[in-house]
């Protein structure tokens, strides 16, 4: 840590004061994402934030905007942007190794916190050391309680996205850039039940995206809540399923969460990769620092991780 740091409990006047500071990490609650990015932009300072980029499509489209209009250097924190894997998935796919792709499922072991059909919990005394109405933000101003704080904010509408605005980024990046995923055409959901507090236990969401070039349509599922795709016949008995799976017609990919290790279903003795045709990044932060003093775009910039997360709020 850095205790001789100066802290603050507002963001405006930390970046009013500190003129010296050149760019903000923002890793608050979903809710305040686009306010302080917004905010810091403006002031011209460059911008990583966490995912989901923003809570709203209204905001992920606002800070795509303000990133051109202020020129200043954005990322989205989705480590697996800028790892081996995701490229190799990339490469693979792209590459024709399991021939064209119609099908991919996605999931996820979250929520790992309240979601569901449960009552907002009472209010109680704001606790001295918080300032309660600067977390809030642009939320509805309802009384405070400790379980919608810390990690329970995830699973509450007003704060959080939910499981897919937790991993959906990380595991629907690599689809997105294998298959050069645009906007769908429809969206079907259905899920566990819900209320106007907590987002639903679990859900199954199913994306219809159009031909793109010579890539025929792709019907993609995302499922969380302890809802997993169907086992495929040609897995393995030695080998789990994991978290991306794409089917084609010459076989199958499967890889983890932020794009790691993917792996062909069935394995293939002797298989060897397509070449290596994309740029290998640093990582998420370095690259971020780096393209801050190159004056370049960094590698997930606003207009990569907007439409990402445009996708993922549709539901």
């Amino acid at each position: 840590g850095y205790p001789k740091a100066k802290k603050y409990t507002d963001f405006r006047e930390m970046i009013d004061k500190e003129k010296e500071i050149d760019a903000v990490l923002i890793g608050t609650p979903d809710h305040t994402h686009a306010v302080i990015a917004a905010y810091a932009m403006k002031a011209g300072k460059h911008v990583f934030v966490e995912k989901p980029m923003a809570k709203t499509i209204y905001e992920t489209r606002f800070l795509r905007d303000l990133a051109k209009q202020t020129g200043v250097v954005t990322q989205m924190g989705n480590q697996g942007h800028n790892i081996e894997g995701t490229m190799q998935t990339v490469e693979w796919i792209q590459g024709g190794v399991i021939g064209d792709v119609r099908e991919v499922h996605l999931w996820t072991n979250r929520p790992m916190w309240r979601q569901g059909y449960f009552d907002r919990p009472a209010g109680v005394d704001i606790p001295s050391n918080l300032n309660y109405d600067v977390w809030l933000g642009p939320a509805p101003d309802k009384p405070y309680n400790p379980e919608m704080l810390h990690f329970a904010w995830r699973g509450l509408w007003d704060y959080g996205t939910g499981a897919m605005g937790d991993m959906g980024a990380h595991t629907f990046d690599a689809p997105i850039w294998a298959l050069n995923l645009g906007m769908p055409t429809k969206i079907q959901a259905t899920s566990t039940p819900y209320n106007k507090d907590y987002l639903p236990q679990s859900e199954c969401v199913t994306y219809e995206f159009p031909a793109r070039g010579n890539m025929p349509p792709v019907k993609v599922t995302w499922s969380d809540g302890g809802i997993k795709p169907a086992r495929p016949a040609e897995l393995e008995p030695n080998r789990q399923l994991r978290e991306a799976l794409y089917i084609g017609d010459k076989g199958l990919i499967m890889h983890g969460t932020h794009g790691a290790e993917p792996q062909l279903i069935p394995e293939r003795p002797g298989f060897v990769a397509p070449e290596k045709t994309l740029k290998r990044p640093s990582n998420i932060y370095v690259d971020f620092i780096e393209a801050i003093k190159e004056g370049r775009k960094a590698a997930n910039d606003f207009e990569v991780s907007a439409k990402l997360t445009e996708i993922m709020l549709l539901t």
